[in-house]
């Protein structure tokens, strides 16, 4: 993050911090498997851009495993591909898991009432 001197607003940088080796290779093996299938259906990083609604030049970076790649284009890219049900797969936490354990429950807010109840009316 750099702050500009003439105005003192922040700009965030889009680099992220280095990567470890591990999730780079696992960044990398996830767009070989992308490029491999669209490979197979015999479509070109053009075709997949477009189906995508971004530019080739965005979608080759998903396929290169580029960390700053958007999430939300490769879950795009996985549908067209027919392989988005593997998404479950990613982070496999268990339904029993998940209701048993109430720190993941959904917290639920008390409701401020705007009308007094009837005890508050009562005096």
């Amino acid at each position: 993050m750099m702050i500009n001197q003439s105005n003192h607003r922040y700009i965030m940088s889009r680099q992220p911090g280095k990567l470890d080796p591990s999730s780079s290779k696992a960044l990398q093996e996830l767009g070989d498997r992308l490029r491999i299938l669209r490979i197979l259906r015999n479509d070109t990083i053009g075709q997949m851009a477009e189906r995508l609604q971004c530019s080739p030049a965005t979608y080759a970076a998903l396929e290169k495993g580029v960390p700053t790649s958007q999430i939300g284009l490769l879950v795009k890219a996985m549908t067209v591909l027919g392989v988005v049900d593997s998404l479950a797969m990613l982070a496999p936490v268990s339904v029993e898991l998940m209701v048993a354990n109430p720190a993941v429950r959904k917290r639920v807010r008390s409701v401020k009432r705007s009308l007094p109840t009837d005890s508050e009316l009562d005096f």
